[in-house]
């Protein structure tokens, strides 16, 4: 009955060393957890190297613009400047459609939080109660186990009094032999009076027989149903162990669950800061570039007003004015594309200012054009008295003032349909952003909808647990009352049981007071008494030789539990250090191909970016080349227009091979180093 005990007591010690086993491995995730960020850091690193090498590459480009300002860099420039708008516009939509995953995923790591905390402390109770049913257990054992020392008692003495009745029916025989040999010697009422007692003890003997039969057949029926209720309790124990299992596997469930939705997060935040990041740095390219692009227009406006004071003919006003539209077509496709991915109020914004702007612009151009008419008409009425030459010139002044106020007219027009467009534009943005408004309220309905009826399916599957859990306590409860009352009629019919074996125990004294009596009589028989007397040491000596081998066998089994119980725990603690060490040669496995594939990554990105700049410098070095050759033979032209005699050897071509050349071999140096590098790391 002591086995039981011990499995019970060893489950619940189980149990609290799941416990710190489970807290070992959350150590050990947070550790990889931080590991796994740091190796993010280090990729965030590599990524801002990349991005100022290609910042050092177009301000080397923006510099050689500023050096040559011919209308295809110009184009070029334009180009770049839209792709990195598109990559802008695409970035900005990817932030969104993240900031929408980071939100459901935090509802998500939110309601995981709050099924863990309603889980934890259904299990908390669950566990409560199977120690208390333990504690139950264990008492009833006790009990049971005090019981059967009971029985066991009562078993020797039952077993004495049937030695008695050997004993006493071995001296009846031998007393009737007497009386026999007796009986041709004494007087026949002596003897009709010992045949009576002897009748009468015969009698007696065969009531203590029947009684000691109803004692054994009780005997072996509280046996039986001791057997019985051992067998239930380790039922109802492998039950509970089932259901303890079952529990430890749902709460790993949930805990592996929580850390793959922390992990989750965790991703979604870094990718966030990503898209953070390189929003501001196309943010930063763009302001960058957006200066860079006005002072070139402040240049190019003053190159065209000192054209305009030069008297440049009409042909160069309408091909200004076609750049200017070309310009403003391509301001309002920005405009619409910034429209579809911002808010409407920042867009409403820019719009103004850029409105402001060109109104501007064309306010201070039809100014100075003003000016510079009156400038031209005061400078007219200071000439000489008239004359056939000044009157031509009048005439053509006439013509100019002509050609002007139609320009002029054009600029009105333009503007009035500028006014037009802007306005148009103002409209279609204001519909745009309130259907996008309402597209948003309906989707924001609708996830609360969602939101709502997915916590009220919780909220229905926590009532049930809940129901579940209180109709098998009341289950378990039950059982246990019937149980307590079994043992109690148990208890009733052992007690009743202990009264007639008490009884028994008095008639056995009554019989050894007669026996005594008996003896007194037969004091002549000594001899008999001798070998009852040896016969009787004969059974302590064997009765002692037995009880102190049975406390040697209790002392054996005591130490092979002790001993089974530590080996049971060296097996549990290698297991766990086993486990251990399988996690941290997992982890290494991990690091390892991570890294090597992180090597390998950052290897093709170097040679591919290698290779890049290699080929642009070479397009900029043959584009140095052909402008300086082109400048070579715009010059030696203009000499020859001037009359002058020039040399061939004067302006030699200008070559960049050598300069070529260099750079190939200092690539090649840098990529021979990043792989020895790689090889020695």
């Amino acid at each position: 009955m002591e086995g039981p005990g011990m499995s019970l007591f060893q489950g619940a010690a189980s149990i609290h060393i799941n416990n710190s086993a489970q807290d070992r491995l959350e150590e050990q995730e947070e550790l990889e957890d931080q590991k796994r960020r740091n190796e993010e850091i280090e990729e965030h690193k590599g990524i801002e190297m990349q991005l100022n090498s290609k910042l050092a590459v177009l301000q080397n480009k923006l510099e050689l613009l500023g050096n040559s300002c011919n209308d295809e860099l110009l184009d070029n420039y334009k180009q770049h400047n839209e792709q990195l708008k598109n990559e802008l516009d695409e970035v900005r939509a990817e932030l969104k459609s993240l900031d929408l995953k980071y939100t459901e995923l935090e509802m998500d790591y939110e309601k995981l939080k709050t099924e863990k905390g309603s889980r934890a402390s259904i299990v908390q109770e669950a566990n409560a109660d199977l120690l208390r049913e333990l504690e139950r257990c264990s008492g009833q054992l006790k009990d049971t186990l005090k019981e059967n020392g009971e029985l066991k008692n009562l078993y020797l003495q039952i077993e004495e009094h049937k030695g008695i009745e050997m004993q006493l029916n071995s001296k009846l025989a031998v007393l009737q032999n007497k009386l026999e040999l007796l009986g041709n010697s004494c007087n026949d009422e002596l003897l009709d009076n010992y045949k009576q007692h002897n009748e009468q003890l015969k009698n007696e003997l065969d009531e203590v027989r029947a009684e000691l039969k109803s004692v054994c057949s009780a005997r072996d029926a509280v046996s039986r149903e001791l057997k019985d209720n051992q067998m239930k309790i380790q039922k109802e124990r492998e039950m509970y162990k089932t259901q303890e299992r079952e529990y430890i596997e749902r709460i790993e469930r949930q805990k592996q669950e929580l850390v793959k939705a922390a992990n989750d997060l965790t991703n979604a935040r870094e990718e966030l800061d990503r898209a953070n990041k390189r929003i501001s740095e196309l943010q930063k390219d763009f302001t960058d570039k957006q200066k860079e692009f006005t002072e070139k227009l402040n240049k190019y406006l003053e190159d065209e007003k000192t054209a305009m004071r030069k008297e440049i003919p009409c042909l160069q006003c309408e091909k200004l004015l076609k750049q200017i539209k070309y310009l403003e077509e391509q301001l309002n496709k920005c405009t619409l594309k910034l429209s579809t991915q911002e808010s409407s109020e920042t867009l409403m914004k820019e719009l103004k200012g850029k409105a402001e702007f060109f109104q501007q612009y064309i306010v201070e151009r039809y100014k100075r054009l003003v000016d510079q008419r009156c400038v031209a008409t005061n400078t007219d009425s200071t000439m000489t008295p008239a004359s056939p030459g000044t009157l031509q010139q009048k005439q053509d002044s006439d013509d100019d003032m002509a050609v002007k106020t139609s320009v002029m007219m054009r600029e009105k027009a333009i503007r009035e349909q500028l006014a037009e467009k802007f306005t148009l534009e103002m409209k279609t943005m204001e519909m745009n952003c309130t259907r996008r408004i309402q597209e948003l309220e309906a989707e924001q309905t609708t996830t609360l909808n969602k939101l709502k009826e997915m916590l009220e399916r919780k909220a229905h599957e926590v009532e049930t647990l809940k129901e579940f859990i209180l109709s098998e306590r009341a289950k378990v409860t039950e059982i246990l009352e019937a149980k307590e009352k079994e043992i109690s009629v148990l208890i009733k019919e052992h007690n009743e049981l202990i009264n007639e074996c008490q009884k028994a125990k008095d008639s056995c004294i009554e019989w050894r007071l007669k026996a005594e009596r008996y003896k007194d009589r037969l004091t002549k028989f000594g001899s008999l008494e001798d070998m009852l007397k040896k016969e009787r040491e004969d059974w302590k000596k064997k009765t002692n030789v037995c009880a102190s081998e049975w406390q040697a066998l209790k002392v054996k089994v005591t130490e092979l539990q002790e001993q089974l119980a530590q080996q049971e725990q060296s097996y549990t603690k290698l297991q766990t250090e086993y486990q251990n060490m399988q996690d941290k040669y997992k982890n290494a496995k991990k690091t390892v191909y991570t890294y090597k594939e992180y090597m390998a990554k950052k290897d093709t990105h170097i040679n591919s970016e290698i290779n890049r700049i290699q080929d642009e410098y070479r397009k900029i070095f043959v584009k140095l080349q052909n402008q300086i050759n082109y400048q070579i033979n715009c010059r030696v032209q203009e000499d020859r227009n001037r009359g002058k005699r020039t040399q061939t050897n004067q302006y030699p071509e200008y070559d960049c091979t050598e300069m070529i050349n260099k750079l190939n071999e200092d690539f090649s140096r840098l990529a021979q180093d990043n792989f020895k590098d790689g090889q020695s790391k």
